[in-house]
C-alpha cells in the first residue's frame, strides 16, 4: 500500500488510484523499482498547470589534434625526441595544476554552496539541531542538493503562500525521479525541516478557508468549486504523506507525532462508514487516509496509539464488502499490523474476509506479473503472516486451505515470494495442531528442507525455523512444564554458565548497554550482536542450552519476530529461570509472550525509570547465577560471548602458549580464510582483539567491521594497542 500513483487516463481526481509496490491498482507495470510513480490529479483544464520544460544545454568540446601534426619536424630525430619529451612534460605539469586548481575550486564553491544553503535554513524555524541535521544531509548528498534546495525553497513559501501549489507539485515529481535510497534520504531531509508539522499547520489554514474541518471527496468532486487552488494544495499534501511516509521512518514519525494529522485520517474513515462499496472503491479520501495509516502503522510506537484511538473497530466495519475485494484488503493491511490478540474476534466473525485473500493469491497465481485486483502475491501473503501472529489466526488460515497453497509457491514462485511463504509457514507452525498438519504434509516438508539451503540467507534462515519448531519438542524430549523459578540471591550457586540475552535487534543500543554494566558486574553475557543475519538457530540453541538465566526482552517487535518466540518457548522448554525486561514504554505483553511470562515481575528499561535503579535491581535479581567463579579470569576463553558475523575470537592464542602459534593456521582451523586481512595481524593483535571484545564489544563489533573492509589497517590496530597499553600506566 507504500506510494500513491497516478492514473493517467484519469479524467476526475477521484479516480486516481494507489499502489502497493510497482504496479497500480489496475494492475498496469509502472517503472522499475524506484521508479513508484507519485500522485497526479487530473484537475479541471483551467486549473491544469503549465508545464515548465527546462531545455538541458550540452557543453561541446573540440577534439584535441593529433599531437604529431602539431610538432614540428625534425631532421634531427634525437632533437624531436628531447623536444617532444619536454613538451610531453610540460603540457603534464600544466595539466596537473589545472586538476589542482579545479579541484580547489570545486571544495571552494561547495564551502560556498553550504554557507549559502546554511543561510537559507535560518531562515526557517528550524532547532539548531534540526538545521544542522538537515545541513549534513545537504553535505553527504550531492545529488540530491538541488532537489532539498527545493524543498527549503517550499517550506518558504509557507510563510508567503508564493507559488506554494507548483512547488509542491514540484516535490511530488522529485519523489518521482528519486531511488528507493534517495526518497529515504529525502524524506528524512523533509522532516529535519519540520514538513509534517508546518504542512498540517498549512492544510488546516486552507480547510478553514473553505469553511471545512475535515478533508471529504466532495472537494475533488465539484467542477465549479471556486477554490481548486486550495483543493489541489490539500491533494499534494496528503500525496506527500503517504509517499514519504512509505519509504522514510523519520518522516513517518514525524506525522504519527503531529495527533492532528492521525485524528484527521481516522476521521475521514469515520465519516464514510455505510458508504456503498462502489463509491468507497474510487474514493480518493478513503484510499489516501488508509494508505497513510498503513505506512504509520508499520512503526511499532504508532500501533497502541491507533489502538487507544479505536481504529480497529472503526476498520472492522468495512469487512463487509464482499463485492469489493480491493476495499477489504486495504483494510485487512492495516489490520494485519495493529490488531491484536484481544481483538481478533472482530477478524475471525467476518469469515469470509479469509476466503477473500486465498481466493486472490489463487487467482494472482494465474496471472503472468502474479497479481490480483492490485495486489501481488507477496503483499497478501505478508498480510496472512501479520495476521497470523495473534495465535487464534493461525488455525483459521490452515483450515481454510492456506496450506494447499503454499507448495506451488516454494518450488515456483520467485525469491521474495518464496521468502514471504516460508515467513509464513515458520508462524503458522507455533500452533501445535498446525505443527503436525505441516509435518504430514511432505511436499511442504521436501521444499522446506531444500529451502534451508538456498543462497538466499533470509530464506535459508526462515526454513530452518521452521524446522526448527516442528522438531523442537520431538527432538529433545522435552517436558511441557513451566520454567524453573528464579532463585533469589541467597539461594543462587555460582556455575559455568552464562547469562543469555533473547531481544529484537531494534533495541540493540540500549541491550549493549545493559550487557557492559553486567560484564563489569562479573557476569559472563551471551548476545547476539549481528542482526540474525549470520547466526544458526544450533548456536541459539547450545546458547540456551547453557544458560543460568535467560533475559528476555519484551517490546512489540520482539513478540511479532519468530526468531526470538523460537528462543523464548525454547528457553521455557529447558525450563530455565526467565527474567523479562520492558523494553517498549508502556507496552503490555498478550498472546504467547503474555502467557510465557505469566505474573513474572519485570524490570522497566523503557526510559520510564531511571537506568542506575533498574541496572542494579536486575543485578540483585540474577543473584550469582551466570557469574565468573572466583578463579576464572574475566579474559579466558570460557568469558562472556558477543556472538557477530566478524570472526568470533574465543580460540584466540593464550598469553603464555604451550606451542607454537600460526595465524594462518588459526584462520584455516576457524574457517576464517575468507577475512584476508586477518593474515596481517600478529598473536599480539589477536591476544588484545580477543580482550577488546569482551570489555567492549561494540567497539571491537565496529572496529573488526572497519579492518575486514580495509578502512583501518593492522597499523592502526598497532598504535591503538600502544595507547591502550600506556594507559595501563596511568594512576587511578
Amino acid at each position: 500500500m507504500g506510494s500513491a500513483s497516478s492514473s493517467m487516463s484519469s479524467v476526475k481526481l477521484h479516480e486516481t488510484r494507489p499502489t502497493m509496490t510497482s504496479t497500480n491498482r489496475s494492475g498496469s507495470q509502472l517503472p522499475p523499482s524506484g521508479q513508484a510513480q507519485v500522485s497526479t490529479f487530473s484537475l479541471p483544464q483551467s486549473l491544469k498547470d503549465n508545464i515548465i520544460n527546462e531545455s538541458v544545454h550540452a557543453d561541446t568540446r573540440e577534439s584535441a589534434t593529433d599531437r604529431n601534426e602539431i610538432i614540428t619536424r625534425n631532421d634531427n630525430i634525437s632533437n624531436l625526441k628531447t623536444d617532444s619529451v619536454d613538451e610531453n612534460y610540460e603540457k603534464t605539469s600544466q595539466s596537473l595544476f589545472e586538476e589542482d586548481r579545479l579541484d580547489n575550486k570545486k571544495e571552494e564553491d561547495e564551502d560556498t554552496s553550504c554557507s549559502e544553503f546554511e543561510r537559507t535554513l535560518s531562515e526557517l524555524d528550524l532547532s539548531e539541531a534540526e538545521l544542522q541535521s538537515a545541513l549534513k544531509l545537504f553535505k553527504e548528498h550531492s545529488k540530491l542538493r538541488k532537489d532539498m534546495k527545493k524543498a527549503t525553497e517550499c517550506m518558504l513559501s509557507f510563510k508567503s503562500s508564493s507559488h506554494m501549489r507548483s512547488l509542491l507539485k514540484e516535490l511530488e515529481q522529485i519523489f518521482f525521479h528519486l531511488s528507493h535510497t534517495e526518497r529515504t534520504t529525502f524524506g528524512d531531509f523533509l522532516s529535519c525541516l519540520k514538513f509534517g508539522k508546518e504542512s498540517y499547520a498549512k492544510y488546516v489554514s486552507f480547510l478553514r478557508a473553505e469553511n471545512s474541518e475535515h478533508f471529504t471527496d466532495s472537494f475533488i468532486e465539484n467542477d465549479e468549486n471556486d477554490n481548486l487552488y486550495i483543493v489541489q494544495i490539500l491533494i499534494s499534501f496528503r500525496s506527500l504523506w503517504w509517499n514519504f511516509s512509505d519509504c522514510s521512518i523519520m518522516f513517518g514519525s514525524q506525522l504519527v507525532s503531529e495527533i492532528g494529522i492521525i485524528q484527521e485520517l481516522i476521521h475521514n474513515i469515520v465519516s464514510l462508514t455505510g458508504v456503498e462499496g462502489n463509491k468507497l472503491k474510487h474514493s480518493f479520501t478513503f484510499e489516501s487516509a488508509v494508505g497513510i495509516l498503513h505506512n504509520l502503522a508499520k512503526l511499532p510506537g504508532s500501533r497502541q496509539t491507533f489502538r487507544d484511538m479505536k481504529l480497529v473497530e472503526i476498520l472492522a466495519k468495512f469487512l463487509n464488502f464482499e463485492n469489493q475485494p480491493k476495499v477489504t484488503m486495504l483494510v485487512l493491511m492495516v489490520l494485519s499490523l495493529i490488531i491484536d490478540e484481544h481483538q481478533t474476534h472482530l477478524l475471525t466473525s467476518h469469515d469470509s474476509v479469509f476466503d477473500l485473500m486465498m481466493s486472490l493469491t489463487k487467482r494472482a497465481l494465474q496471472f503472468a506479473n502474479h497479481r490480483c485486483e492490485g495486489f501481488s502475491v507477496e503483499e497478501l501473503i505478508q498480510a496472512m503472516t501479520g495476521l497470523s501472529r495473534n495465535d487464534s489466526v493461525k488455525s483459521v488460515l490452515v483450515q481454510k486451505g492456506i496450506l494447499n497453497l503454499v507448495p506451488s509457491i516454494l518450488t515456483e514462485g520467485n525469491e521474495i515470494e518464496k521468502e514471504a511463504s516460508v515467513k509464513l509457514l515458520w508462524e503458522l507452525s507455533f500452533d501445535p495442531r498446525n505443527k503436525v498438519t505441516i509435518e504430514k504434509n511432505k511436499s511442504i516438508m521436501q521444499a522446506v528442507r531444500d529451502l534451508s539451503k538456498n543462497i538466499n540467507r533470509k530464506i535459508a534462515r526462515s526454513a530452518q525455523g521452521m524446522l526448527w519448531v516442528i522438531g523442537m519438542e520431538k527432538d529433545k524430549g522435552l517436558p511441557d512444564t513451566k520454567p524453573a523459578k528464579l532463585p533469589t540471591e541467597k539461594e543462587s550457586k555460582p556455575s559455568t554458565g552464562h547469562v543469555m540475552v533473547s531481544y529484537n535487534w531494534s533495541d540493540q543500543k540500549k541491550l549493549l548497554e545493559i550487557c557492559e554494566f553486567l560484564r563489569n558486574r562479573g557476569y559472563k553475557i551471551w548476545m547476539d550482536i549481528d542482526n540474525i543475519q549470520g547466526s544458526t538457530l544450533q548456536a541459539m540453541a547450545e546458547a540456551v542450552e547453557q544458560a543460568d538465566v535467560v533475559i528476555i526482552c519484551m517490546s512489540e517487535k520482539y513478540k511479532e519476530s519468530p526468531n526470538c518466540r523460537s528462543e523464548a518457548e525454547y528457553a521455557f522448554c529447558l525450563q530455565k529461570p526467565i527474567v523479562p525486561l520492558l523494553m517498549q514504554y508502556e507496552y503490555k505483553p498478550d498472546g504467547w509472550l503474555g502467557i510465557l511470562l505469566g505474573t513474572k515481575l519485570f524490570f522497566n528499561f523503557s526510559g520510564k525509570y531511571p537506568f542506575e535503579k533498574k541496572i542494579n535491581e536486575l543485578t540483585k535479581e540474577i543473584g550469582s547465577r551466570g557469574k565468573f567463579l572466583d578463579n576464572q579470569s574475566q579474559d579466558s576463553t570460557d568469558g562472556p560471548i558477543i556472538k557477530t558475523v566478524i570472526p568470533a575470537l574465543d580460540k584466540t592464542p593464550d598469553a603464555h602458549p604451550q606451542h607454537a602459534f600460526h595465524v594462518k593456521n588459526w584462520m584455516q582451523e576457524n574457517n576464517l580464510t575468507e577475512f584476508v586481512n586477518l593474515q596481517f595481524l600478529t598473536t599480539e593483535h589477536l591476544q588484545f582483539l580477543k580482550k577488546v571484545s569482551l570489555r567492549a564489544p561494540e567497539f571491537y563489533y565496529n572496529f573488526m567491521v572497519d579492518f575486514i573492509s580495509g578502512k583501518v589497517s593492522s597499523e592502526d590496530l598497532t598504535r591503538l594497542m600502544l595507547v591502550t597499553n600506556a594507559l595501563e600506566s596511568v594512576p587511578r
